[in-house]
């Protein structure tokens, strides 16, 4: 499959992640010519940075002095990506992985359906033996409920089907949408800015879709943590926020109460760790809603210059 010749970078943000580096990162000890990847870090505590540099020379490395989230942190590569004047970024989660074949799968099948500007793989489980647990959940949505029925059918896959959401974990970013719709919404540390920036995009008129022949896995069906829950309860009602601004009262008050009711009953029961993890999170949303930036806006510019590399 002849895609090489498009300028693509594949953006990891990594967050105390040295277990997860021997996971993702062999996939991309070869490139094609023209793709390059880009690891940003969120300030982890671990050596994940010293094992990148020791086995991944050619990856390059953005140490941000301070953690970020998701987003916040994607938005160094995406500015990045443009500078360099990139066709394609294909974003992936620390504990994800997927192949070079699979991502040129993907740029292959978004040309032949440019209206796709938003393209994602189907996401497996860590065990590749089913989808992966978020996955499974939404991917009945839209046309993607019909890729089941079709393989039990035996009917001929699409190249695309559409769906109005698919998890950040394995995106396909076109040039196009990051010039149009722009990058993540700083309003979201972690949870919530990939639902919020498919909104944008579907405000945009693109289209956002899964492609039945290429396939990542995401191992995380074997961990939940407190903070985990507490941090995508903030990214539920910041999404609110998001998509209603007028009623950011509303909801900041809303989310601020369940969450300091939910500190002092885990507090109440004895379950330290847990009252942390939701007093961690009222911090947060609490520094998030104060954002300053008119976060109302649809296209979140990707125009500030990036730290220094590391």
């Amino acid at each position: 499959m002849q895609v090489e010749q498009n300028k693509v970078d594949i953006i990891v943000v990594t967050y105390n992640a040295a277990q997860w580096v021997s996971y993702f990162a062999p996939a991309f000890t070869t490139l094609p010519e023209g793709w390059r990847v880009v690891v940003v870090d969120n300030a982890s505590q671990d050596n994940t940075l010293a094992l990148l540099r020791e086995q991944y020379p050619h990856f390059c490395l953005i140490a941000s002095p301070t953690n970020l989230g998701f987003g916040g942190a994607n938005n160094l590569a995406l500015r990045k990506a443009l500078q360099n004047n990139c066709d394609y970024v294909f974003l992936l989660n620390q504990d994800a992985q997927i192949s070079v074949e699979d991502i040129q799968k993907i740029i292959a099948v978004q040309k032949n359906n440019p209206e796709y500007q938003v393209v994602s793989p189907v996401h497996l489980n860590g065990e590749k033996t089913f989808f992966d647990k978020g996955y499974a959940s939404y991917v009945q949505q839209g046309e993607a409920g019909h890729i089941a029925f079709d393989t039990l059918m035996n009917r001929p896959l699409q190249q695309v089907y559409s769906v109005p959401f698919v998890n950040a974990a394995a995106w396909l970013l076109t040039s196009t949408c990051l010039r149009t719709v722009g990058g993540f919404d700083p309003l979201f540390f972690h949870y919530g800015e990939d639902s919020n920036y498919l909104d944008r995009v579907a405000h945009c008129q693109y289209k956002i879709g899964i492609v039945p022949s290429a396939f990542a896995c995401h191992n995380r069906e074997f961990r939940t943590s407190e903070r985990e829950n507490s941090l995508s309860l903030v990214g539920q009602y910041l999404a609110m926020v998001a998509r209603t601004p007028e009623n950011t009262l509303r909801y900041g008050v809303k989310g601020s109460i369940r969450l300091l009711l939910s500190c002092v009953k885990h507090l109440l029961r004895g379950n330290i760790p847990a009252a942390t993890a939701r007093w961690d999170a009222f911090c947060i949303f609490l520094r998030q809603l104060r954002v300053p930036r008119a976060y109302r806006a649809m296209e979140i510019q990707l125009q500030e210059e990036p730290p220094r590399n590391k």
